[in-house]
This record gives C-alpha cells, structure tokens and sequence, in this order.
C-alpha cells in the first residue's frame, strides 16, 4: 500500500520529510521510537524527546541494511560509519525507499517524500514476508514443497535407493568392529585358552570389517556426488527456466548479481549438503539407532546411564537452534551481499570505468568483505565453543557408568 508520512513535529516547526518508527534499541529490545527526518537532520525521538540529532551536512551516505528478523539505518557521517536506529522487518521497504530519496536529497538530485514502498504482509498470518519474496515461510504448503522435491528426486531414484543400503552396510561394518574386538578379548586374550588359530581368525576378522568400511565410504561418496551433482544441476535448470518466465518489470527491480546467485550459488549449496552433511547426518543416525539397540539388549539399567545426559543436550541444543540459524542466516546473507556486488561491477565495469568509480566500488566490496569476514570469524568461534561443550556433557554418561 503507497504510503505518505507527514508529521508536524512542534507549533511553528517544519513538518520532518519523513518519519518512520524506530521500533527496536541497538541491544534488540523493543521500543516506541521514531526517527524524523528533516532537510537538515536526522532525529530519533522517544515519548517526543529528543534523544539523538545527525546534521545531514555531515552524512555523505544513508544505507538500509535488512538483517535477520530487523533492520539497521547506518549513516556515513565524516567518513565513519554510524549506527543510527534499528527497526523490525515490517519497516524494511520503507526505510529502503526512504533512504535512495535522502541520498538523491544529499546530490541536490531531485527527490519525493511519498514512500510506495508496499509493506508486504501475509494475508494469513499477518508476518512480513521475507524480502524479495511473496511466499510466506510460515505459511507454505509444506506437503506440497515436499511433493515438488520428490518430483525433482524422482528421475534418480536409483542413486538414492543405492545411497541408502550403502548407509546401512557402513552402519553395520562400524558396529560388527567392536563387537569383534569384543570376542576378541573375551575368546582369546582373556580366557587363557585361546589358540594361535584364533587369534589370526579374529584379526584378519578385524582387517577384513575395516577395509569393507573403507570400501564402502569410498562408494558412498561417489554414489552421493553423483545424486547431488544430478540434483543441483536439474535445480538449476529449473530456477534458470523459472527466471526466463519472469516479466522484465520484476527481473528490472533485482540486481544481476542477485539472479545469478539464486542460479548458482544456492544449488551449489543444495549440493554440498547432500555429499557433506546429509550423508554425515544419515551414517551418524543409523549408528546411533544401532548402538542404542546393543546397549539396551545388553543391559537397560547400563543403557540407561549411559544415555542420562541425552535430554540434556537435546533441551540445550533445541535452546539454541534458533540462534544458530540466525547467526548462519546472517552468514549466508552477507556472503550473498559480496557476491551479488563482485558479479554486478564486474559485469558493469565499463560503467565504472567511465566515470572514474574504481576507488568508489573498491571501497564498497572491501566494506562487504569486511562484514562477512566479522560474521565467519564470530559464527566459527561460537560453533568450536559451544559443540565441543556439548560433547563433553555428552560423554558425562561413561563417567557415571565407572561409579
């Protein structure tokens, strides 16, 4: 919906060009603010006080920037990058919108103050809709998503069904491994009556399990690089087909780089989880459905204490799922930024050029690259710190066992 925002700020005072509310305070708690923009500043105004003021003599640069869940207002004002205020996704459209105007306003190029950026909101749930999209993620048909999967998976069903008894065969190598060692030690070292025979038995046992259990992860991952390789590339043929039936009006509101990235860099993703972390996913499964299934026929009362800190370490990891997603989503999107801007000038680059920007476009991918870099380093520290953690709490049940 256009959207026109004008506000007389006190009796004798200019009306500001534009005021937007400042819903959220840097430490992300919520808020009644406002920000007001006038031609010579910029306020942020809570309960009608004044809290902040930017003269725009200083600011040679606005940017909205949309995050995970919020937004931020950043100023470049002397040279240096200022945090002006954060808002929730609802506002992001017009705190994009507002800020191209501010900048054309800075340039003494000509500029409105009527936003028609369209605050885009289910009509279902009443949630923002994620940007550049018209699909609510809460409110998908998640039945019909999985059917359309399965009708991309299902030219290479061969390759999955093969990539699944695979699964199982390691499965059932790493667990025949120690109990072979178990009998081992039992049989022959242990009883006193083992004989030569035995023992070269159990041992080449042993060397027969571990060299299947090789053989097999080799097979595995060609049987995965193949499915995924197939699937990402008929993903791609389908977002590039889809990309072609879009009308020039929509494909002239996004960036190249940014249709490229969906083409590309998204698929490429979709196929290093499948031969990465899928596979890892699916083998560590099937061995942990495997080892509850011996210890508890083994002994239940052992299984039990064993498997004590599992709720533990499920309520801990479930506590901070969410936050994990958010810090990794914030890794994507900033990886996304750079991407789409390298593809972008490079594809412009007699642009560039022309006018003497080279300086300009370094200044802004090293910005990009900056961030990402921060987001990586920041996203690797928590994860090295906090699973190993896990682990730890984990393996407190072998500790119980021993008393």
């Amino acid at each position: 919906m256009a959207t026109e925002i004008r506000l007389q700020d006190a009796p004798g005072e200019k009306a500001p060009l534009f005021v937007l509310p400042a819903d959220i305070d840097h430490e992300g708690r919520f808020i009644e603010s406002e920000l007001h923009v006038f031609p010579e500043e910029l306020r942020v105004v809570t309960s009608g006080v004044i809290e902040r003021s930017i003269p725009l003599a200083r600011v040679t640069e606005l940017r909205a920037e949309g995050l995970v869940g919020n937004g931020s207002l950043v100023a470049v004002v002397d040279g240096e990058e200022q945090l002006v205020v954060r808002y929730t996704n609802d506002h992001l459209a017009r705190y994009s919108e507002m800020a191209r105007q501010v900048n054309r306003m800075l340039k003494g190029e000509p500029y409105s103050t009527i936003l028609t950026a369209d605050e885009r909101i289910c009509p279902k749930c009443g949630r923002y809709l994620p940007w550049g999209s018209t699909v609510c993620p809460r409110c998908v048909d998640k039945t019909a998503v999985l059917k359309r999967m399965w009708q991309v998976t299902k030219p290479h069903v061969q390759w999955l069904l093969l990539g699944t008894g695979i699964f199982w065969v390691i499965a059932l190598l790493r667990l025949a491994g120690p109990q072979i060692n178990r009998m081992l030690v039992n049989t022959v070292l242990q009883s006193g009556t083992g004989t030569m025979g035995q023992l070269l038995f159990y041992v080449g046992l042993m060397v027969a399990v571990a060299v299947a259990t090789n053989l097999m992860h080799v097979a595995q991952a060609r049987v995965m690089t193949n499915l995924s390789s197939r699937l990402s590339r008929d993903l791609r043929s389908l977002v590039y087909a889809k990309i072609q039936e879009l009308t020039l009006t929509y494909i002239s509101r996004r960036k190249t780089g940014d249709l490229m990235n969906r083409v590309r860099r998204d698929t490429n993703t979709i196929q290093r989880f499948i031969q990465g972390q899928a596979a890892a996913g699916i083998n560590e499964g099937l061995l942990l459905i495997g080892i509850c299934v011996i210890i508890f026929a083994y002994d239940w009362k052992l299984a039990a204490l064993v498997i004590l800190p599992a709720p533990f370490v499920v309520a801990i990891a479930g506590a901070i799922r969410k936050r994990i997603r958010i810090m990794y989503h914030q890794q994507w999107r900033a990886g996304d930024q750079a991407d789409s801007l390298l593809q972008d000038v490079l594809s412009g680059v007699r642009v560039v050029k022309a006018f003497g920007q080279e300086e300009r476009e370094v200044r802004r991918f090293v910005r990009y690259s900056h961030k990402l870099a921060e987001i990586t380093a920041r996203n690797e520290k928590t994860w090295n710190t906090l699973f190993p953690s896990l682990r730890y709490i984990m393996g407190v049940g072998s500790f119980i066992v021993l008393l």
